[in-house]
């Protein structure tokens, strides 16, 4: 006997004091189209979430066609997914959209994936910048039947659309149940779910009310199912979406009806938008998707290397037009080489020591450089790959890009991973463009590749930083912020363990003094290379083990979701522009002070050593 589709047992989830979910009891039989029926708030997407594994269960099991959906490479194999809320790579086209998700699942039916271009009408040459709400749906509804997946979990799936897509999608769904597809459908409109589904499941706040063909529904009691009682409950839950479009029960019936009455009319003529729910395609004998076919983990490290690569380029390019104009510099300033006599009074300052670090090999090129430039270069190296990482993880997942990446055959933890392997060989790029500079200046191959490891291990560092603030809070600003105080920090314990000698070991507690430590172009110290490999692989070990216990879009620390609001500030734009940045503008006006002040004790050593 086929194990069902997707079944669940005792299916609970609590998010803080709310129960989301509440001991969910479930089984859907292959080949049904099972409608999941809730007034908006009443938590139908948890479920889904849920068997996605996007959402960690307090309690109770779920399967996808007999693999526990804790097997995410396994489970994720059968199944395809629509989201009510699509978000697609707006650098990206369609074409490349669908690549991108058919190279994850593997086993694309081009012809029919062709077909179902025509039959949505899409074009999928444009930009996704440029698709609408409704294009967007279409893209993803594609996306998800083009691998023909054993059971598809949608998602409202037809927002956006217009009466005659969402007769073709009806259509879709009925063609898909008739090949064996199990189509699990979560929708708050009563017309959609009454049209496809064989039996519906009603929701109130997490709690599962009752199961059964919706003939039989409209015969239960009218505590648990009235048709006006249902549209009454949805009005209170979900005003604020009727204004964002969506039609009201009377318009959306009388608009679906037209739509129907004019699909079957179109029955014989060729338009591809005439196609209904009353005339449907040939059935095809189609496998099952190809999983071995299937590269969700090159493909999700392919796809990441493409959102950094523009800036990654932009910071190889930088990194090396600087160091090439410090070596020029130093060669037109000293042609004979420099003494060591006219840096003396720098070694003994505090100040200059503290900004730009002890004087080391300052008789040649490459020393010359790396001291006068090497900590802004280290800086500008942390702020790049701070910034990319909270993008990559915490901005891609506030904008529910990640959903589309997860419901792959691909772990949380792998995907948290997995732009951390990408950010650091953007690093080793940035760093061979130095080399390749300094090399071409002349420098020695030694102190080259040395200043190379030295630049990628400090970017993989912070990288690594920000990955594990994306952890701790849920917002890509709030983790950005975190990632910029720890630079922050490294930077003040750099100037410290360079004031003086005697404090020298506090260099070695800081990522941006392991450069200090290491010496390309002095002696080097081989031993500052371990911190550069081992800190790095831990931090990014830490973050991968804090992102499997923690939910898409949750954090480890306590939000603020349910705190009093507050009203101050928010009179005016001014007031709150004020409000949403002023610890930006504070973090900015401490650091510029603190840099103007050492920028003022080194006026007078500089006025001495030029006279």
């Amino acid at each position: 006997m086929a194990p069902a589709a997707i079944r669940t047992l005792g299916l609970t989830k609590h998010c803080g004091r709310v129960v989301a979910l509440d001991g969910l009891d479930l089984e859907v039989s292959p080949g049904e189209i099972f409608g999941f029926l809730d007034p908006n708030g009443a938590g139908k997407s948890t479920p889904i979430r849920l068997l996605l594994g996007l959402l960690r269960p307090t309690a109770g099991e779920a399967w996808l066609a007999g693999v526990p959906v804790s097997d995410v490479e396994h489970a994720h194999r059968s199944v395809s997914y629509v989201p009510g809320n699509v978000s697609l790579w707006p650098q990206l086209t369609g074409a490349e959209t669908l690549e991108l998700l058919g190279s994850m699942s593997g086993g694309v039916d081009v012809p029919f994936r062709d077909e179902l271009l025509e039959r949505l009408d899409l074009d999928p040459s444009l930009r996704a910048r440029s698709y609408s709400k409704g294009n967007r749906q279409k893209i993803a509804l594609v996306a998800a039947l083009m691998t023909r997946p054993e059971i598809l979990l949608l998602d409202e799936p037809t927002v956006g659309f217009d009466p005659l897509m969402e007769a073709e999608f009806q259509s879709l769904a009925r063609e898909a149940a008739e090949r064996g597809q199990t189509v699990f459908l979560s929708s708050h409109l009563l017309d959609e779910v009454e049209d496809l589904s064989h039996r519906v499941a009603v929701l109130r706040t997490g709690v599962l009310v009752e199961v059964a063909a919706l003939e039989d529904l409209r015969r239960l009691t009218p505590t648990i199912f009235l048709r006006d009682q249902f549209f009454a409950e949805r009005g209170r839950h979900c005003g604020a979406r009727s204004v964002g479009g969506s039609r009201s029960r009377r318009g959306r019936r009388a608009m679906s009806q037209t739509a129907h009455r004019g699909a079957h009319e179109l029955t014989h003529t060729p338009s591809r938008t005439g196609r209904g729910a009353e005339t449907t395609s040939p059935l095809r004998d189609v496998e099952p998707r190809i999983v071995q076919g299937a590269r969700p983990r090159r493909t999700v490290l392919r796809l990441y290397a493409r959102l950094i690569r523009r800036g990654a380029l932009l910071m190889a390019v930088g990194m090396a037009a600087y160091v090439g104009f410090e070596v020029a510099n130093y060669n037109a300033a000293y042609p004979n080489g420099v003494s060591p006599v006219q840096f003396a009074m720098f070694q003994d300052n505090p100040a200059v020591r503290m900004m730009q670090g002890v004087p080391i090999a300052l008789d040649s090129a490459g020393g010359f450089t790396v001291w006068d430039g090497g900590w802004l270069i280290q800086l500008l190296l942390a702020v790049w790959a701070l910034l990319t990482t909270s993008r990559l993880l915490r901005g891609e997942e506030g904008l529910e890009r990640t959903d589309l990446v997860l419901a792959g055959p691909v772990r949380a933890t792998r995907a948290t991973a997995l732009p951390l392997v990408v950010v650091a060989a953007a690093a080793l790029l940035v760093g061979a463009s130095v080399t390749v500079t300094m090399l071409a200046s002349g420098t020695g191959p030694q102190g080259s590749a040395l200043l190379r490891l030295g630049f990628a291990g400090v970017t993989a560092t912070f990288a690594s930083v920000a990955a594990v603030t994306c952890q701790l809070v849920n917002a890509r600003r709030r983790a950005t912020a975190l990632a910029a105080g720890v630079l922050a920090i490294a930077y003040i314990l750099r100037m410290v363990g360079n004031s003086t000698d005697a404090r020298s070991w506090v260099r070695w507690t800081t990522p941006l003094g392991w450069m200090d430590e290491l010496k390309p172009y002095g002696d080097p110290d081989l031993r500052a290379l371990l911190p550069m490999l081992i800190v790095p692989v831990l931090l990014a070990t830490l973050a991968v083990m804090l992102r499997a216990r923690r939910d898409i879009g949750g954090a480890l620390l306590a939000t603020d979701a349910g705190r009093e609001p507050h009203l101050r500030l928010l009179g005016s734009p001014t007031a709150f522009a004020w409000r949403s940045n002023r610890a930006v503008l504070l973090g900015w006006i401490l650091g510029l002070g603190a840099y103007a002040a050492v920028m003022g004790a080194l006026i007078s050593t500089m006025i001495d050593w030029l006279a």
